[in-house]
Formats: C-alpha cells, structure tokens, sequence
C-alpha cells in the first residue's frame, strides 16, 4: 500500500501497527517526504500468526504528520490467517535420580498444540538407553489418541523404573494423527 500526501505541503509521516495484528506486522516508522500530491510506497511485514484461530483480522495503520500531528489518519486492509498445526513435546523434570536402585522416578510428559487448529495426537515411547524401563499414563508404552484444543496442552504421567547403576534416559514421541509429519520429540 501506499501514503498519499493531500495536503498543501511537502511532509513525513510517523507509521503505526494499531489493533489484533500489532504484535506481527510491521512497517517502517516513517515514510516521506513526500510532495504535494504525491505518495509512497508502505510495506508491511507479517510475521507468522500463531496466537490467532484461522479467519480474517483487520489490519489497521495509523499515519500522522510530522509537521501537523493533528492530520492523521489509519488505513485498513483484510488479512487472512490460515489453519496451522505444530507440536511440541517435553519431559518435565529434564533430569532427575533416585537414591537407590532399584528405584522410580516420577516425570510428566507435556505436549503442547502450537498451532491455531485443535488437533488428535498419539504419543509412545521410543526408546530407552541404560538401566531403565518407562511406562506412560499408567502402565502402556503409548496413547492411542488424545486431544489438544489449538495452543492448549496435555500433561500425562511418564514412570521411569531405574533398575541399576548409570545413566539412562526416555525418549517420548507425540505425533499428529491428521498429519503424521508433524511430531515433537523429548528425551
């Protein structure tokens, strides 16, 4: 887009974001000077979107004059956000020990949507490494499906049972079920 100098002389113009879309687009914070009649071109920056649910969001920008801040006026235009989906996973606490072996470690397994859509996930584990053995949500090796409403997440108990001396370590897969692309992996 553009600023149009209608006024009875040359002038720079102060830009701003303004509303929803303020924290993601940006333009540059001054365009000018431009002559009597004349305008300049205005480009936006969006970043990605990722706190919104898909729909259409008014953009709004506010352009006052550097000579006569009471002239200003916002120009509005329609941007679109489109659905996305992301998942991210984590093992909370990321370390932890037992005073004597054999011994358990309780953790907490934490899937987080960080798309704008809900979304069904699974989750397994996928391996171990050193003297352990790991159960999630009780007593499986998976969760068949569970939902995540969009930026929202799920925590499910992860039993470690260290069975000896040494490091070990869990790794945790959560995988979309409408995407099977999209997965977060902790360990």
């Amino acid at each position: 887009d553009a600023v149009y100098n209608v006024g009875s002389s040359r002038d720079t113009f102060n830009l701003t974001v303004q509303g929803t879309l303020a924290q993601v687009a940006t333009v540059p914070a001054t365009v000018g000077p431009i002559d009597v009649g004349g305008n300049a071109p205005v480009p936006i920056t969006i970043n990605p979107v990722e706190f919104l649910s898909p729909g259409n969001y008014t953009l709004l920008v506010k352009a006052v004059s550097q000579s006569n801040p009471l002239v200003q006026t916002i120009a509005q235009a329609t941007v679109t956000i489109s659905g996305s989906k992301g998942v991210s996973a984590a093992i909370t606490p990321s370390s932890a020990s037992v005073q004597t072996t054999p011994g358990s470690v309780l953790l907490l397994l934490q899937a987080t949507n960080t798309g704008n859509v809900q979304d069904n996930y699974t989750a397994s584990i996928t391996g171990t490494t050193g003297p352990v053995t790991a159960t999630l949500n009780g007593s499986g090796q998976s969760i068949a499906s569970f939902p995540i409403p969009a930026l929202g997440n799920s925590e499910f108990p992860l039993n470690a049972q260290v069975t000896g001396p040494g490091k070990a370590t869990i790794s945790v897969a959560v995988t979309s079920l409408s995407n099977g692309s999209i997965t977060g992996n902790a360990t």
